[in-house]
């Protein structure tokens, strides 16, 4: 980890628990976590966050920047992961519902993002979530960028949801603080 170099820490990656990039402003070092920058402004072009419940499928470093940066917006965050302990573990550091990911059937959820690597080249033919889970209207933001049209995003696209594909997460990433 680069954190302990680093002359400063923003809020973001102190709560996120990692720095994924680094501004050099007058000689001062600062670490910055992007990844829920990226997402929430991906999300954001689609439609408020605010006040929405958001389903974040994963419990590793990106769904925890993707997690916090939704809670910053003002959306309700409920963690499902396959991982009981290490989902709840996600959802105790960020304050918010864990439910198992088998359970995802019962959520009521207006926007989900998918936020493990479950569609990536080479697997590309998996989901995370069943197709029937997918509802007309919901925004599905998948934070794989290869294949860009994953799996999750087909089924999305087939049930009716607006989709996002992980190249926005990654591009908005890019226009974060510097």
């Amino acid at each position: 980890s680069i954190m302990p170099y680093l002359d400063q820490i923003d809020d973001a990656a102190a709560k996120i628990g990692a720095v994924n990039t680094v501004v050099n402003r007058d000689g001062v070092l600062t670490g910055t976590n992007t990844d829920g920058i990226g997402a929430v402004r991906a999300l954001s072009e689609k439609g408020p966050i605010q006040g929405k419940r958001v389903a974040v499928v994963g419990a590793g470093g990106a769904a925890r920047a993707i997690g916090f940066g939704v809670q910053s917006a003002g959306g309700q965050v409920t963690i499902f992961n396959r991982t009981v302990d290490r989902g709840r573990k996600l959802a105790e550091d960020l304050g918010c519902e864990f439910v198992p990911l088998s359970d995802i059937m019962q959520a009521d959820t207006e926007i989900v993002v998918n936020a493990t690597t479950v569609g990536m080249h080479p697997n590309s033919e998996k989901s995370p979530l069943p197709f029937e889970f997918l509802k007309p209207g919901m925004i599905v933001m998948d934070a794989v960028y290869s294949p860009l049209k994953t799996r999750l995003l087909e089924d999305a696209e087939a049930r009716g949801c607006t989709q996002i594909n992980g190249l926005n997460m990654l591009i908005y990433q890019g226009g974060g603080p510097v």
